[in-house]
């Protein structure tokens, strides 16, 4: 009896290859020993060959198929800023472009997009080298990136307002709603906070001398005071000492718009 269930077992773990057109030679146990599968009667060995090589471009070519299916599925659906745009029509050419291809506006979005996705490298491929936080240790920054993904939801994102500085400088105001910490607290202790930014992008010469540059996200501009207010939840228990500030964003490096410029 135990012989006879170790034979379903290996037909059973056999079974799902064949049935993907592998080319394989299936076994049997019988008394201990493997015996190979009989083929065909009458093949000869080329013949033998050429039904595997057929078989392995048929299993390609499902992979294919299948690959070119999921892409296809991926580039359907709501992109993830929130333009009502889909995907393959709104941020993804972006990011496989890294941004190369995006005016600022494109960028915001695709970088809103990014974070959603936990897509770090994007994010840190498209921060100028004058941002506050920008730093050559990558694994440490990704990690930091990652860190902050995980502990928020994205909710909500808006494009307030759009102004153009000179050629080479754009802002752009928007605003973001998230819930902080969802998966660690209980729903009655997570909040809800929106976040309101200006945000200077700059445009650098490409490299190569061709084409109009590419921008970057340089950071939040000096004279804007950015918000983080509470939307909805708990709100912050408040030391002795504590003026009422509790939803007021910590203190950072700002960028001044003529500061970066006098970077260039």
């Amino acid at each position: 009896m135990r012989r006879n269930a170790l034979i379903v077992a290996v037909s059973v773990l056999h079974a799902p290859f064949g049935a993907l057109g592998f080319p394989m030679q299936q076994s049997i146990l019988h008394r201990g020993k493997a015996i190979r599968a009989t083929p065909p009667a009458g093949e000869s060995r080329e013949e033998r060959l050429r039904r595997r090589e057929l078989a392995r471009q048929d299993s390609n070519s499902d992979a294919d198929k299948a690959s070119s299916e999921v892409g296809t599925l991926v580039a359907q659906i709501p992109c993830a800023c929130r333009s009502g745009n889909y995907y393959g029509a709104c941020c993804q050419p972006v990011h496989e472009s890294l941004g190369k291809i995006a005016t600022p506006e494109q960028l915001l979005r695709a970088r809103y997009s990014a974070y959603v996705q936990g897509n770090t490298d994007f994010v840190i491929a498209t921060t100028h080298e004058t941002h506050p936080e920008f730093t050559p240790d990558l694994d440490a920054w990704r990690a930091e990136l990652t860190g902050f993904i995980r502990s928020v939801e994205f909710l909500t994102f808006e494009i307030v307002s759009h102004g153009v500085v000179n050629a080479t400088m754009e802002m752009l105001t928007w605003k973001a709603q998230m819930k902080v910490l969802p998966d660690l607290l209980s729903p009655e202790k997570v909040q809800t906070k929106e976040f309101t930014e200006r945000s200077v992008f700059v445009r650098e010469e490409d490299s190569e001398g061709g084409g109009d540059g590419r921008w970057f996200y340089a950071g939040g501009d000096e004279d804007f005071e950015p918000t983080n207010v509470l939307v909805k939840g708990p709100k912050p228990k408040r030391g002795p000492g504590d003026r009422g500030n509790g939803d007021k964003p910590k203190a950072r490096p700002k960028l001044k718009a003529r500061t970066v410029a006098a970077r260039k």
